[in-house]
């Protein structure tokens, strides 16, 4: 994460305060599989400079096509930090009860999709 996140840091050096032109950069993308038993291996302070480096990523990478998905097997509450959480723009998967879905969303007129 923290190599990522320096990646992310070191584009927006190299643009300099001019715009980014996605012709100029190739995207880059860190894919966090099981994210919830990563932090469960991890200690209090790794723990807590993970959730930094992610929320730091969600907030602002998408300004130089750095982006981040975390995959979780089943969304539980506190799996990913709530400021984190808040910048990701894209929620997937198939939840088989609408009480799932409201630990992702946190929105209390949650409901299903239908099946398709």
């Amino acid at each position: 994460m923290e190599r990522f996140r320096a990646e992310m840091e070191g584009r927006y050096r190299e643009l300099d305060g001019r715009p980014f032109d996605p012709r100029a950069m190739s995207r880059r993308l860190l894919l966090l599989e099981e994210f919830a038993t990563l932090r469960l291996s991890l200690d209090r302070d790794q723990d807590e400079r993970l959730g930094r480096a992610l929320t730091a990523i969600a907030n602002t990478g998408r300004g130089v096509a750095c982006g981040v998905i975390v995959s979780v097997q089943k969304a539980t509450v506190g799996t990913v930090p709530p400021a984190a959480k808040a910048s990701l723009t894209r929620i997937a998967g198939w939840y088989p009860q609408a009480s799932d879905l409201g630990v992702v969303l946190d929105h209390p007129k949650r409901g299903l999709l239908p099946r398709v």
